[in-house]
């Protein structure tokens, strides 16, 4: 080797050793402890908000409480409100306390519920906890507006309140309209909805968080986003104790078919843990008429010890073959829409209404939104709780359907 290149090679090695020396005294970045996914602050606020409802002194919302379009729109929610209370809400809660009284589980079970929170806590006032399902977007929840401005918000409350023109007009969203409406906005979906349906009928929230839950069947608390799943809102009736535990509403957003219902774990062991229900169905689309939803329909006939429905839930003949004591109200002339459900014929509901009929409702129920001619089927059980069996399949179990008008069919698979 030449002395020069002894010399390079000299060099090279120590240019390469203080490199190794400055990397190793540079100071170690560390990282950004990653943040846990909280509940949402304020969401007291926010539900009072999205109700049209004044907000407490000092509240972090008040800029989006002011100027004109925010004072119209709390005035057409008042109007709303009016109307609801004197056409629907009212007649409900003095039904409900003469005809569905007596020891019953706080837990209310409400498949196909979409965000329908009005129906279920007019109906059943004593619930603790009640568990919806349905397909519509969630949305933001209520105290869920960092980065909005007072604009979008109001655009927000512009598509909320379109969207509450059809249930209080109607007392059910159609399927349709909640497609189209539900969550097209971020501010207008099943969370806003839920949170102003509770500030309107007199509950205070207090807490709120997006949710999903675990193969053990315990909510665990997630970052908001599109695909979100699940939310928790927590909420007191007036005259609840303040320091005592508050009552929840859960939402789940999915498909609850038999492809999907049976074989989620979690799912199963989070209802396994609610015990007995009280299991409210309403607009329901006849769709536990059919083989694929099945497996629902054997929750519910398993786990409930009270079922208040109409028509398009669990078929009549189900009810009258089990250990069921039934009342029955108002008047039943055949699947409604017709041009819609036109197989869904029951000459059983018919026939025992026709005979054992208690009188007329007082309100709307289901989809036969006109006065007078609504039904309610009220099955109170008489025999244990049992376990649901599920065949996990769309093609196996029992369809009820009409092959022809007025003639039922029960087939089984």
């Amino acid at each position: 080797m030449t002395r020069r290149s002894r010399v390079v090679g000299a060099l090279l090695g120590l240019l390469v050793a203080g490199w190794v020396v400055s990397a190793s005294a540079a100071p170690v970045k560390k990282k950004r402890a990653a943040k846990t996914p909280a509940p949402i602050a304020h969401a007291g606020d926010g539900a009072l908000l999205v109700a049209g409802l004044p907000l407490p002194d000092g509240s972090p919302f008040a800029r989006y409480a002011r100027g004109k379009a925010y004072a119209r729109y709390a005035q057409q929610m008042d109007y709303l409100w009016r109307a609801a209370e004197e056409r629907t809400l009212a007649p409900i809660r003095g039904w409900v306390s003469t005809h569905i009284t007596g020891p019953m589980p706080d837990v209310v079970f409400y498949p196909f519920s979409g965000p329908d929170a009005l129906n279920a806590v007019t109906f059943f006032p004593h619930g603790r906890t009640y568990l919806l399902y349905g397909l519509e977007k969630i949305g933001r929840l209520p105290g869920h507006l960092a980065g909005t401005s007072p604009q979008e918000f109001g655009e927000g409350m512009t598509a909320l309140r379109e969207t509450l023109d059809h249930i209080i007009g109607l007392n059910f969203f159609r399927t349709a309209s909640m497609r189209q409406e539900v969550g097209a906005d971020k501010h207008a979906g099943v969370g806003a909805l839920i949170g102003a349906f509770l500030a309107r009928t007199g509950h205070t929230v207090v807490g709120a968080r997006y949710i999903e839950i675990d193969e053990a069947g315990m909510p665990q608390t997630v970052w908001a986003h599109k695909w979100v799943g699940g939310i928790e809102v927590t909420f007191r009736a007036a005259g609840d104790a303040a320091d005592g535990p508050p009552r929840v509403m859960y939402y789940f957003r999915g498909d609850i078919s038999d492809q999907k219902w049976s074989k989620d774990v979690g799912m199963q062991a989070f209802v396994a843990r609610q015990g007995p229900m009280v299991t409210f169905l309403k607009a329901a689309s006849y769709l536990m008429w059919d083989r694929n939803f099945d497996d629902i329909r054997a929750t519910v006939l398993a786990r409930s010890a009270l079922i208040v429905e109409e028509s398009s839930g669990v078929p009549y003949h189900f009810l009258t073959a089990g250990p069921w004591a039934i009342s029955l109200w108002g008047r039943y002339d055949g699947p409604v829409p017709i041009d819609v459900f036109p197989d869904k014929c029951q000459p059983d509901l018919k026939a025992a209404i026709a005979v054992q009929g208690k009188g007329e409702l007082p309100f709307s129920y289901g989809y036969q939104h006109r006065e007078g001619k609504s039904h309610l089927i009220l099955a109170r059980r008489t025999g244990p709780i049992t376990v649901a069996e599920y065949d996990g399949s769309a093609y196996k179990g029992i369809k009820t359907h009409c092959p022809e008008k007025w003639k039922m069919a029960v087939e089984k698979r």
